[in-house]
């Protein structure tokens, strides 16, 4: 069988994202709101619901919400500086940050932010809230965050193998239809 190059290129090209799909799913991870709370905890005049995307944190991008109340969770803290630092397993400690979380529009009292994780173990997470009405007052938050291996999605990679008789039957009747029907075949 002979194919031409639009169909090779095609096929190349599909084999190319399927691989890409499948070795390196992950992604730059927004939350929009889909973040689960994985911990909480009250440290001084503060209480704060830590809450992530995966709900399971994974090596890769972990998506991070901060959300702060006064400690008798009555008052939410809307004029605060929040800033994250990710300190990660040994032998040799990954320092990532600090860096500095942005505020929610809605709710106010969210503080997001992105991190990406490059080991499994156990993270320590350094948290510093500034409440700007306060005075600068700070109080740091010091917790762990135990982080799991990347996995392969194998739904994923399911559904791009499906996809390859798709493509097959696409590239045979690409191939087809350029032969006029009076037109000889090859032999």
């Amino acid at each position: 069988m002979v194919m031409s190059v639009g169909v090779r290129i095609c096929l190349v090209s599909a084999i190319s994202m399927i691989c890409l799909l499948a070795f390196f799913p992950t992604a730059v991870t927004f939350a929009n709101g889909r973040t689960t709370t994985i911990l909480e905890v009250e440290q001084g005049p503060y209480k704060m619901e830590v809450r992530a995307l995966p709900a399971t944190p994974k090596v890769g991008d972990l998506h991070m919400a901060f959300v702060l109340w006064t400690a008798n969770g009555n008052e939410m803290i809307t004029n605060a500086v929040v800033t994250v630092t990710a300190i990660g397993p040994g032998p040799e400690f990954v320092k990532l940050g600090p860096q500095q979380a942005f505020r929610v529009p809605t709710p106010p009292n969210w503080y997001d932010l992105n991190i990406p994780l490059a080991r499994p173990g156990d993270w320590r997470f350094l948290i510093d809230v500034v409440e700007l009405a306060e005075g600068g007052l700070v109080t740091r938050f010091d917790f762990p965050i135990a982080v799991q291996s990347a996995e392969i999605n194998v739904g994923i990679i399911v559904a791009m193998v499906s996809t390859i008789p798709a493509l097959i039957a696409i590239a045979w009747f690409v191939r087809n239809r350029g032969q006029s029907p009076g037109r000889a075949t090859r032999k």
